[in-house]
């Protein structure tokens, strides 16, 4: 764990490949490393990559609280509008998901309700 969070550290202050970073980040699937990425999200450049491409490991609401009336970002206002936008897709998703898997639930009880009644 520590030597993924040290080579995150190298690839944004040595090398300053924040893209680098956010590929590590996605390669290694460490919830560590994103919330390293996220902390170091007060950096504009960073910032700007976290939104350009936001990943499901980062909260939105999160990303989005790093921005500030200071904040210089490139496309500020289009890349906020496509978090949120991607936010409320997911959402909708979710209910979507939920509402079908619901419809499954139940079709499958009554399906088990009627095995359970029919005479033996």
């Amino acid at each position: 764990m520590g030597d993924f969070i040290a080579a995150l550290e190298i690839l944004l202050d040595d090398r300053k490949d924040v893209e680098g970073a956010i590929e590590f980040a996605k390669e290694q699937a460490d919830p560590e490393l994103w919330k390293r990425l996220l902390d170091r999200a007060d950096d504009a450049e960073v910032l700007s990559r976290l939104l350009d491409d936001p990943h499901e490991s980062i909260d939105p609401v999160l990303l989005f609280a790093k921005v500030n009336a200071s904040t210089r970002v490139p496309d500020l206002t289009r890349k906020l509008f496509r978090l949120v936008e991607n936010a409320k897709v997911e959402r909708e998703l979710r209910e979507i998901c939920m509402e079908m898997l619901s419809e499954d639930v139940s079709h499958g009880m009554n399906e088990l309700d009627q095995l359970v009644r029919r005479p033996v």
